[in-house]
């Protein structure tokens, strides 16, 4: 039986929502999401994903917990899955 070597990826981790926060920073303006004539900004993904991270923890959503998602495909999953990432929780 052959046996398959991996490598260990040396790679950090990097947090999407870290990506979005350190892109408001500097392209705050740009357009960042664009859905059936919505265009987002990075501040606009920034603010909005900050509050529902924000309503997460006042529900007492944990980091390491797992969240359900149940929405249509638009701005409204971006912002959400940014804010758990940003909470630390995983959405499903």
């Amino acid at each position: 039986m052959a046996t398959v070597s991996h490598s260990a990826d040396t790679r950090p981790a990097v947090n999407i929502a870290h990506l979005v926060r350190d892109a408001a920073a500097i392209r705050g303006s740009h357009p960042a999401f664009v859905f059936e004539g919505l265009t987002l900004s990075y501040a606009d993904l920034e603010r909005l994903s900050g509050r529902f991270a924000a309503a997460l923890a006042a529900e007492e959503v944990r980091p390491g917990q797992v969240i359900a998602l149940l929405l249509e495909s638009g701005p409204e999953i971006l912002i959400s899955c940014l804010g758990a990432f940003r909470a630390g929780v995983v959405p499903n």
